[in-house]
């Protein structure tokens, strides 16, 4: 196996694995953009380009708790990857 195929790999897992995150970002920038507040209780009103977003921003910000899940698959799945590359690297 190839370093770039290698790092492809590293970076396809880094960037599955933190997407729950910047997903979590997205809702508190369409959030601040429609000038509504989102909390946890319920579905904010939002109105942004003549669209009703309150039900997007309500999803997304609730995306941080997939890190839960996404980030010990994503390290496991890099101890992995490295552990084939050093295997195949002989």
């Amino acid at each position: 196996m190839s370093k770039k195929i290698f790092y492809k790999g590293l970076i396809v897992t880094i960037v599955l694995m933190l997407l729950p995150l910047v997903l979590t970002i997205l809702g508190g920038v369409l959030s601040w953009a429609a000038n509504c507040e989102s909390n946890g209780g319920n579905a904010p009103n939002c109105d942004l380009w003549g669209m009703s977003v309150g039900d997007v921003v309500y999803q997304l910000f609730f995306m941080h708790w997939l890190l839960l899940v996404s980030i010990p698959i994503g390290l496991l799945v890099l101890l992995v990857w490295s552990l084939i590359y050093v295997t195949l690297k002989k």
